[in-house]
């Protein structure tokens, strides 16, 4: 099942089920870009993707991914303050690499190993733009994936 969690603003979790189908990655990266689309340009964001359960996508998955990274660029290049990627498979982690040379994201993007890297990543970010820490507590993605795909 995707997740998009919103409920740690100004953290945000986005999570993939292990098999992607087409249908499933156009309504999830449409509803992420409506989300922030809508969203004040004076917030700052992150986002934690969490791809760790991903077997594999293929050439069009990975191009609608890279059509919502043009997208959402003129609004995110502004207000995202970190987008970590958790990936443990190597054919997910070069299927990435190869989006990012479609289309790099002018936000700040790195790939991690795990959520606890990744999020000590956004917490930096957070402090290194002058802004203050987010308020989630440890490990808060678990619980907005259990909350929505439980």
């Amino acid at each position: 099942m995707f997740v998009f969690d919103t409920s740690h603003d100004p953290l945000h979790l986005q999570a993939f089920p292990p098999v992607l189908t087409q249908e499933g990655v156009d309504a999830h990266f449409d509803e992420i870009e409506a989300y922030f689309m809508r969203r004040s340009p004076n917030l700052p964001s992150a986002l934690l993707a969490d791809a760790r359960g991903i077997i594999m996508t293929n050439a069009r998955q990975r191009q609608r991914v890279a059509l919502s990274f043009e997208r959402m660029s003129p609004v995110l290049e502004k207000r995202a303050v970190a987008h970590a990627i958790v990936v443990d498979n190597a054919v997910v982690r070069g299927a990435l690499t190869a989006v990012f040379w479609i289309k790099r994201p002018p936000w700040p993007i790195q790939l991690f190993s795990t959520m606890e890297e990744a999020d000590r990543w956004i917490r930096q970010r957070f402090a290194e733009e002058g802004l203050s820490e987010p308020l989630a507590p440890p490990g808060w993605w678990a619980s907005g994936v259990a909350t929505k795909a439980g």
